[in-house]
């Protein structure tokens, strides 16, 4: 258990993260929480079968920083339909995996400026992102 997360334990020990105040930054995200949960009106997509099955009154945040500090408010044990927003992070996998030169090959960089779900390719046929 140590041995694999030595370096985390180190940081964690000399409180040497990436935000090195966390208590003050989830009590931050709380506040932004709290707000955005108050705000009402708004429906859940009905154009997607996935998206309707949820409860317009689920609300959650989770924040993980590139050094592993994890804060979760609310609703964030529920699994849920990210759809389209899964494409961002889609990609940074793909670059991170393969390189940008080879994500480039097969995916554009610019938006289409199209709605989510309608096709198009750029000038060299390849989709965008």
């Amino acid at each position: 258990c140590v041995g694999n997360n030595i370096m985390l334990l180190t940081k964690a020990f000399r409180k040497n993260f990436i935000i090195p105040d966390f208590e003050d930054f989830t009590q931050q995200i709380n506040r932004m929480f709290e707000n955005a949960h108050q705000q009402g009106g708004g429906h859940v997509a009905n154009y997607i079968p996935q998206l309707a099955k949820f409860s317009p009154e689920l609300w959650g945040v989770s924040v993980c920083t590139i050094d592993g500090q994890r804060y979760s408010v609310g609703d964030t044990k529920i699994p849920f339909c990210l759809q389209s927003c899964v494409k961002p992070l889609e990609y940074a996998i793909a670059v991170h995996e393969l390189g940008t030169e080879h994500v480039h090959r097969f995916v554009g960089k610019e938006p289409s400026g199209f709605k989510f779900n309608k096709l198009s390719l750029n000038e060299e046929g390849k989709r965008f992102t």
